[in-house]
């Protein structure tokens, strides 16, 4: 998610330099800590978060007890907790209907929306869901199930559309937002999966060479270029939307989460699980370089930047008595 109002950023960040001191602003990294949000009872990892920008909420999920923590962000208080989702897998906002859907170990899709939030649908898929992916372009989720497929919803109806069959297991997603096509890291694999989507249909795979089991993707689309996050050798590579070919690879953290592209700065922020956020510059020439790394907390990954550009979320597991907390950061330059 990006913005454009660069402004805004200059002031939330002379705000941070008040709280936390000019000289220590001056030597920061590209990403500046404003302050956190506890969240409360909820104290084991937070798995997943989404934003409603329209109702300024922010949902953090915890998988291991089932829980969904709503914040609210004018006030930084945790106004609502949802219990009793069973074995969730990860959450997708529809902003259009302000729906929120939740791929459950049940097999079921849930479907809540409102404020409060409540559930107001239940949908049967099918086994082994993952992670749901919400694709503006199309207002469609998608999200695994099975072996070898995509589910899809339409938002609209909360009704399933066909499914997109793949010759491998598809994992994180990524989607066009120029075009058609849908791009998945094949689980355990040296490929990258593509479908198309007004098709539902696959068109093909390219090869990610000695890198493999993406761990995350995202889409540069203003450099033509996707961006892959890896497990296998750990490392960032990126590859031309046009043929597929890799433009370039470079050292990356061990255990990458969440991979986000700020379009606004021509950066990407890597989340790890070894406790940090890592910063990747793109250059005139399409490379990106590390540029900086941010220490977080050991388990903190699931993050998320605002539309606007100018806060990225990330959710911080509680630790040594401390509760579970949102983290504000105020991206710099």
């Amino acid at each position: 998610m990006t913005g454009h109002h660069s402004a805004k950023v200059t002031v939330l960040a002379l705000a941070a330099a008040a709280a936390i001191g000019t000289g220590n602003l001056a030597l920061a990294a590209p990403l500046v800590l404003v302050r956190g949000i506890p969240v409360g009872p909820v104290v084991r990892e937070i798995t997943d978060l989404e934003l409603d920008y329209a109702n300024r909420r922010l949902f953090a999920l915890e998988s291991d007890s089932g829980t969904i923590a709503v914040i609210d962000l004018p006030t930084e208080t945790v106004s609502q907790i949802l219990r009793g989702l069973r074995t969730p897998r990860g959450l997708a906002h529809e902003p259009p209907n302000g729906q929120l859907y939740v791929t459950l170990g049940d097999g079921n899709l849930a479907v809540l929306q409102g404020v409060p939030l409540r559930r107001t649908a239940t949908l049967n898929i099918g086994s082994d869901l993952s992670r749901p992916y919400y694709d503006a372009s199309s207002t469609r989720v998608y999200f695994g199930y099975g072996r070898h497929a995509i589910g899809v919803i339409d938002t609209a109806h909360n009704r399933a559309l066909p499914s997109i069959g793949f010759d491998g297991d598809p994992g994180p997603l990524a989607f066009e937002s120029l075009g058609a096509r849908l791009f998945a890291g094949a689980l355990g694999e040296a490929r990258i999966l593509i479908a198309d989507r007004a098709a539902s249909k696959q068109i093909g795979s390219w090869s990610t060479r000695n890198s493999s089991d993406a761990a995350a993707l995202a889409l540069d689309e203003d450099a033509g270029l996707l961006v892959v996050a890896f497990r296998h050798p750990p490392g960032l590579a990126w590859f031309n939307l046009t043929g597929g070919s890799l433009r370039g690879r470079t050292e990356a953290c061990a255990q990458p989460g969440n991979l986000i592209i700020d379009s606004l700065r021509t950066r990407v922020y890597l989340t790890c699980g070894e406790g940090r956020i890592e910063i990747f510059q793109r250059g005139a020439g399409g490379n990106y370089s590390r540029i900086g790394a941010i220490n977080t907390q050991p388990g903190a990954t699931a993050a998320l930047l605002a539309p606007t550009g100018d806060r990225l979320y990330l959710a911080v597991p509680s630790a040594a008595g401390r509760l579970a907390e949102i983290r504000i950061y105020v991206p710099r330059g």
